[in-house]
């Protein structure tokens, strides 16, 4: 490595003056190591209440998703059950051949009318 000559005496740079000023009023703004690890340990600790929020949501609707397939099942059984029964309600409705009706009529109305007498 070659050995640079050192200059003894810097030029007055204006500009580079009014930057350090402005560096040193903003560092006690800037956040530090310690800083940094706090706000870490913020977020770390909010992502695990998200992440256990998430659980919690992600439960809650299975719980809804296994209640409403187990009351639609219940459902499209008791909607088979009652299309069962009146189908079998139906075939039982129709009566068995019942005993002929027999209507007895008195003697004289099965004799033939008189007739009339014939003219020539």
């Amino acid at each position: 490595m070659r050995n640079l000559p050192v200059a003894t005496t810097m030029p007055h740079d204006a500009s580079m003056e009014a930057r350090i000023v402005q560096l040193e009023t903003i560092i006690p703004t800037l956040a530090t190591k310690a800083d940094v690890e706090s706000l870490r340990a913020d977020l770390n600790k909010s992502a695990g209440e998200m992440r256990a929020d998430f659980e919690k949501a992600q439960k809650e609707n299975r719980t809804w998703m296994l209640a409403t397939v187990i009351a639609l099942f219940a459902g499209i059984l008791g909607v088979g059950g009652f299309v069962v029964s009146s189908i079998k309600g139906s075939y039982q409705a129709l009566p068995a051949q019942s005993a002929p009706i027999i209507i007895q009529l008195p003697a004289q109305a099965l004799q033939p009318p008189p007739q009339a007498a014939k003219q020539p």
